[in-house]
């Protein structure tokens, strides 16, 4: 649904631009720039602004009313230079342990991952998932080698696919921030000793308030 408004209003904001670029709506007919008005083929990218634009405005205009007088939160289109668009590196706060980290952000991950040592689960039972619902006692670590030993509640136990196999790794709720975005997010505890990122963000923290350019970086 989110994808879909913002498609929306991206169309919406194209055909407004078309709008007064030929003469505004329903004000006399429709005037065709100059810099089409040729033998050329009309340019693909505007067809679909030339055939029947005006009632995809009416559709693209109905759909975000519908939205907001369902409830539906639609945010804000995203301009060049935006506060909430993330690069491939960024230094994100974890605030249950008061660290900095410079963490990478992984648009191929859902889950969120952290470095996470010594895990000691109270009154552990044999199986993983067995444990979802325990505390459970870490050590988190930055790639500074500052570290912090934090507790939280197991909310579950997840196989994870990796080069090497399976592996199952306990997850548990963390708060990050980046600048004035605080979330709560499910982050799975994993040994990331020989990674030079230690905290891995994933789509599970990034949807629904960022995008990413993947050619900015923490260091720029």
């Amino acid at each position: 649904m989110r994808a879909s408004l913002e498609i929306c209003r991206a169309f919406l904001d194209n055909c407004l631009s078309l709008e007064s670029e030929i003469g505004g709506a329903g004000l006399g007919p429709v005037r065709v720039p100059a810099t089409i008005r040729s033998a050329d083929p009309v340019p693909v990218p505007v067809m679909p602004l030339l055939v029947g634009w005006r009632r995809a405005l009416g559709v693209a205009v109905l759909l975000l009313l519908a939205a907001t007088a369902s409830g539906c939160r639609v945010p804000p289109p995203f301009r060049a230079g935006d506060s909430r668009v993330l690069g491939a590196t960024e230094v994100i706060h974890l605030t249950d342990a008061g660290l900095d980290f410079l963490a990478i952000i992984d648009t191929g991950a859902y889950r969120t991952s952290i470095h996470a040592l010594d895990v000691r689960v109270q009154d552990p039972a044999p199986r993983m998932r067995d444990n979802i619902g325990r505390r459970v006692e870490f050590l988190v670590m930055n790639e500074a080698g500052r570290s912090r030993r934090i507790t939280s509640t197991i909310t579950d136990a997840e196989p994870v696919r990796t080069s090497h196999g399976t592996e199952w790794r306990y997850v548990v709720p963390l708060r990050l921030r980046w600048r004035d975005v605080e979330k709560e997010v499910q982050v799975n505890l994993r040994d990331r000793t020989p990674m030079a990122y230690k905290l891995l963000v994933g789509r599970d923290w990034i949807r629904g308030d960022f995008l990413v350019d993947v050619e900015r970086n923490a260091v720029d």
